[in-house]
């Protein structure tokens, strides 16, 4: 602190990480080309997508319910009747039997009719999200002290206490614009007591390690994309 007001530096956040990450995130055409799939596991990627297409515009009221209104954990009926501008779903918060009336479903095919677009060329839906790339923190306060730098990620390991809790193994990483295949790195998830000691404030991001060159075969360092590797 002494030297930090004695050089009259400062110390500011650009840019704050969510409360939350995403559970879905769309991929493109640019993540599925880097990938080498079989026909089934195409087929297997997109079939998450097909189905919540075909349970919304079924009529399935949770699936109707959610597209058209969303989520709101603790927000009264009114608040969100404010917050929407459709008029079909301010009627959906208090009858769901519109859901039958054919004019209502026709209205919930033109909306939807986008997302069966996009989907066609690569926005499917997987499970997964955009957030930070962090360093290994604890390696950066052994350098810190003029301690031996040895971290705790080896190299290619990722921690994220996402993926850890879900007991996923590898996650699928990449950042757009993705301009190339290697950009697409396949790392493994890693946990031990130490990470989930020295991690355990960080919620939502993905801790990197220092060995190894993932950052720069993702081509910068900010925000990326990551799946479960394992569901392809």
């Amino acid at each position: 602190m002494y030297y930090h007001q004695k050089y009259h530096h400062s110390f500011g956040v650009t840019r704050v990480n969510k409360k939350e990450s995403d559970f879905v995130t769309p991929l493109n055409y640019q993540y599925i080309q880097s990938n080498n799939f079989t026909e089934n596991s195409i087929k297997e990627l997109a079939q998450p997508t097909i189905d919540w297409i075909f349970k919304t515009l079924s009529g399935n009221p949770l699936y109707s319910y959610l597209f058209l209104i969303g989520l709101h954990e603790n927000d009264s009926v009114e608040d969100i009747e404010k917050s929407l501008d459709f008029n079909i779903a301010k009627c959906l918060l208090y009858n769901l039997n519109i859901l039958k009336d054919p004019y209502v479903t026709e209205k919930i095919y033109s909306l939807i009719k986008k997302k069966i677009n996009l989907a066609k060329i690569g926005k499917v839906l997987v499970e997964g999200s955009y957030d930070f790339q962090i360093p290994d923190l604890y390696a950066m306060a052994e350098h810190s002290f003029g301690m031996d730098v040895h971290g705790l990620l080896s190299p290619k390991c990722l921690y994220s206490k996402r993926w850890v809790n879900k007991g996923v193994e590898k996650v699928s990483c990449q950042r757009s614009p993705l301009v190339a295949p290697a950009e697409n790195q396949i790392m493994n998830v890693y946990s031990d007591e130490k990470c989930n000691e020295w991690f355990k404030y960080i919620q939502w991001g993905n801790v990197l390690s220092i060995f190894d060159l993932t950052v720069i075969s993702m081509s910068d360092s900010d925000r990326f994309c990551h799946y479960n590797w394992q569901q392809l």
